[in-house]
């Protein structure tokens, strides 16, 4: 040990490097709390998620399916799940009066043509019928304008469900198979 003024710089110097960890260990606490904090807000708080979009822990409200009924014609129900461009789904009695669900969608490029009678071209509509999800070609859906099915809201048929999750997107299944439509396109699908 050196004696004199030498001692006391090294002390100083001691105390200061000290004192200069202790305050970098203090100030990352503080960060690290600080980014915690703002990450549960914005995790947790209401306003964090956006509007249009139901989020998983959000109540689904289920309507009454005859309030989409198509005047007319039994078995027929016809809802969008989208304004800009125009996204509707329908369920109706398929082969051998089976329900059938049919959504419009987009699909990834390189999607295979199909054709459906004289049309010939991308598929422009996904269905779900019992255990089968298949791309489909909708020529048209016809000159009514369809109710819109709003977000959160869920319509069941024969066992057939859609739930609009936001503007252009929606969640549809059976028992067995399903498909969900992501701002207006095919995402993810399973059959049974």
């Amino acid at each position: 040990m050196t004696t004199g003024s030498g001692t006391t710089i090294s002390r100083w110097t001691t105390i200061a490097s000290c004192a200069a960890v202790l305050g970098l260990v203090a100030l990352a606490t503080a960060c690290s709390d600080a980014d915690v904090a703002q990450t549960s807000a914005a995790t947790s708080s209401p306003t964090a998620a956006s509007p249009t979009a139901t989020s998983p822990t959000a109540t689904v409200v289920d309507v009454d399916a005859a309030d989409y009924q198509r005047s007319g014609q039994a078995g027929y129900y016809h809802w969008s799940y989208g304004t800009s461009p125009l996204r509707e789904c329908a369920i109706y009695p398929g082969e051998n009066g089976a329900p059938t669900l049919l959504c419009a969608a987009t699909f990834a490029p390189g999607t295979p043509d199909m054709t459906n009678d004289v049309f010939t071209g991308p598929p422009n509509s996904v269905t779900l019928s019992g255990e089968r999800v298949e791309n489909y070609l909708q020529p048209e859906w016809g000159p009514a304008a369809p109710k819109p099915l709003p977000v959160g809201r869920r319509i069941t048929v024969s066992g057939l469900s859609c739930t609009t999750l936001a503007e252009a997107s929606t969640e549809c299944h059976s028992s067995a198979a399903g498909f969900r439509i992501a701002a207006g396109a095919v995402v993810e699908r399973h059959d049974g």
